[in-house]
């Protein structure tokens, strides 16, 4: 096989222009060796002062014990020296001490010290979000009454620049003895820290990355450090690389989210594929199977150095048994303690989602971050279905861990087992949908029947939206009668086991949840319903009573119109008796009239004229004297109209003004009808128009009766 430093190139190891060099791959194959293995090729280099500083942080269980995994060597024309960082022990010892007096006087504080400086790995942050914290201006002003000196308060609020400082501090007392006429190289390891990772990860780059690129010795608050070269950047003093030995990749977070990537090389080990293990048995000449080698190491070195010198490639079940210890606890030393339970049981799924962590976990409260914790940690999982937020564990790690179970735990496999299937049975009815809509599903399944309205909104608060949105978008999941909405009878029985499974205690809490609220719901719409019942009943009379003044003002405005009818015929009677008595004759009438007789006076007089010698005279003249008759008939009808208009009576002017002053009293009359008519009608438009009004409310309450009565006999719970 091939030697794990082929994997690096001496030009990655000493290209200080990415100064994170990140060492990722799963449990046992060779990362701590690799690392060994580098500090060996950084000693070759016979032309370089450099410093190995190496932190070996598996067995530290607090922050005081960070000088025992320290180890710091300096390394000049090939020889090495080891460096005691003296300020290191003497600082964390200080810090003790410190704490200790802190808990005699105010206990919240000594925990707020404690809650600070507590080795979290990135699962424990994620629940907490909080590194750091000792820094407030309260907590500030109780430390400096506590403590005279302020070094004191420096070391308990800012103890991770005092370790950088101290560190350095040491460094730069061994380089001065050297001169600084050439860049110094430094090599921080750091291997075995899962377990702490958040927090030194916090002070690898918020601490000693940022003193090494951008303060100088003039910046230490620790020390007065007196060298020529104090205001000097510590980057144009030093070239420095952090070499970190992880099995997760999500480590650095602080450092992905602020610095540009380029900054970081990372390479990955892998197992070895089963070829090279075929090679590797041929190499030592063993006859043993192939594929059984393959299959019980899985190719991960740690294993076929347990298989092959622990138990003498053993595959007897005793053997086995063993080794499948081994490789348990190896596996579950860089897992949180609590989490160990969980992932006994994802390892015997196919694939798992939120709900399967929360069938594993008795955190109920955090199952969220749980979650996040095996989903986002991609040496533990792998994607399956990335939408739907489905993962799985990975093949070996569930080969290791699902045969320890079985061959050293039975009552744990056989619980697994059953809930493994209690859980599929559910998941199969769901797996096909994204989280939030799975989540909306199975809360959905605590009622037997459902609309969508206020209790919804009641139950699922801000998420009602979604809600709806689900249940009008996936109806093939659901029996809809009459606006009420349903789950088939298999289906919610499924989903209520499921419930039964995943949500453990908070199921009945749920039950009983829902039950209080469609209670207290049903109750509101009881009191809806009677002020309805109210409110109808005043609508109605309010209603009856407006009808009742509508027939009145209909049954006037009817009279109104007769008598206004009849003042009109009446009007026209009077009008016409006016002109029976009225001046008809006019000046234009006898013009015209007299015109005509003296046009036939004329004509008759000259009658002869117009015909020719011919014509009968005597008929002529006949013609003539005809002519001159009618003339002097239209002078007497001229002559009477004359008289008539000229000799009218004093009884017939009398008469003439009592018909005028009649007519001007009806017309008066019918003025004054007209207006009452008009503001009748405008009191019956608008209480018509009320009604209207009226009959719109009656049908809104009426309508809004109908949903409480349909509500009121929905069975939204047993």
């Amino acid at each position: 096989m091939n030697k794990l430093t082929d994997k690096i190139s001496l030009s990655e190891l000493w290209d200080f222009s990415h100064p994170f060099f990140i060492i990722a791959g799963t449990f046992g194959v060779g990362k701590s060796f690799l690392v060994e293995q580098i500090k060996e090729q950084i000693a070759e280099n016979k032309e370089e002062n450099i410093f190995i500083i190496h932190f070996d942080l598996e067995n530290i269980k607090e922050i005081e014990d960070l000088s025992k995994a320290t180890t710091c060597s300096f390394i000049s024309a090939g020889i090495t020296n080891n460096i005691e960082l003296d300020d290191l022990p003497f600082f964390l010892g200080r810090f003790s001490s410190l704490k200790k007096q802190v808990s005699n006087y105010d206990i919240n504080l000594y925990e707020k010290l404690i809650e600070t400086y507590e080795l979290k790995d990135y699962f424990k942050f994620d629940l907490s979000e909080s590194l750091e914290t000792i820094r407030s201006e309260s907590v500030l002003k109780k430390l400096e009454t506590l403590f005279s000196k302020k070094s004191d308060v420096r070391i308990l609020t800012t103890l991770f620049d005092v370790l950088t400082e101290a560190i350095l501090k040491s460094i730069l007392q061994t380089a001065n003895q050297y001169g600084f006429n050439n860049k110094y190289k430094i090599f921080f390891f750091f291997d075995n820290y899962e377990n702490c990772s958040a927090t030194i990860d916090n002070w690898i780059y918020n601490h000693l990355y940022k003193y090494l690129n951008s303060k100088t010795i003039f910046d230490f608050k620790s020390y007065e450090i007196r060298l020529e070269i104090d205001k000097t950047k510590l980057s144009d003093i030093f070239d420095f690389k952090f070499i970190i030995s992880t099995r997760y990749d999500f480590v650095l977070k602080f450092l992905l989210k602020k610095e540009n990537r380029e900054k970081i090389h990372t390479i990955h080990i892998e197992p070895y594929t089963k070829e090279q293990c075929l090679d590797y048995l041929s190499q030592i000449s063993s006859n043993f199977d192939g594929d059984t080698f393959f299959k019980i190491t899985q190719g991960i070195p740690f294993v076929i150095n347990q298989f092959q010198n622990t138990l003498n490639f053993q595959i007897d079940e005793p053997s086995k048994k063993e080794l499948f210890k081994i490789v348990y606890q190896k596996i579950i030393s860089r897992i949180p303690h609590n989490l160990e339970k969980t992932l006994q049981f994802l390892a015997f799924l196919e694939k798992y989602s939120e709900e399967a962590i929360r069938c594993a976990t008795d955190d109920v409260e955090n199952y969220p971050q749980i979650f996040r914790y095996f989903s986002a940690n991609s040496d533990l999982s792998e994607v399956i279905w990335l939408k739907n937020q489905i993962f799985k564990i990975k093949d070996h790690y569930q080969y290791f861990i699902t045969n320890y179970i079985i061959e050293n735990m039975p009552d744990k496999f056989e619980l697994i087992v059953k809930t493994k299937e209690q859980f599929l049975k559910g998941f199969a009815t769901l797996e096909n949908l994204p989280l939030i809509e799975r989540k909306i599903l199975r809360n959905l399944a605590y009622f037997k029947e459902f609309q969508i309205g206020d209790i919804l909104h009641n139950i699922f608060k801000e998420d009602t939206e979604s809600v709806i949105d689900f249940v009008k978008s996936q109806k093939d999941y659901f029996i809809a009668e009459n606006k009420v909405f349903r789950l088939p009878d298999e289906l919610r029985n499924v989903l209520l086991e499921f419930n039964r499974l995943v949500d453990k205690e908070r199921f009945e809490q749920k039950r009983e949840y829902i039950k209080n609220i469609v209670e207290t719901y049903k109750n509101e719409l009881i009191s809806r319903q009677k002020n309805l019942e109210s409110e109808i009943e005043n609508l109605n009379q309010k209603k009856a009573e407006l009808e009742k003044q509508s027939d009145n003002l209909h049954l006037e405005i009817l009279t109104k119109k007769d008598q206004l009818l009849l003042l009109e015929n009446q009007i026209i009677d009077v009008k016409n008796k006016k002109n029976t008595f009225s001046k008809r004759f006019t000046w234009r009438t006898f013009i015209v009239l007299a015109i005509i007789s003296l046009v036939f006076f004329w004509a008759g007089n000259n009658i002869i004229y117009f015909f020719d010698e011919n014509y009968d005279s005597e008929a002529v003249r006949g013609l003539g004297v005809s002519l001159k008759i009618l003339s002097l008939l239209l002078i007497a009808i001229i002559t009477f109209f004359v008289i008539d208009y000229f000799a009218i009576s004093k009884t017939k002017k009398e008469s003439i003004n009592r018909v005028e002053e009649f007519l001007n009293q009806i017309e008066k009359e019918r003025s004054e009808l007209e207006r009452e008519l008009n503001q009748l009608t405008q009191s019956y438009n608008a209480i018509n128009s009320e009604i209207q009004n009226l009959n719109e409310e009656l049908k809104k309450s009426r309508n809004k009766k109908e949903e409480i009565d349909i509500a009121l006999n929905v069975d939204f719970v047993e």
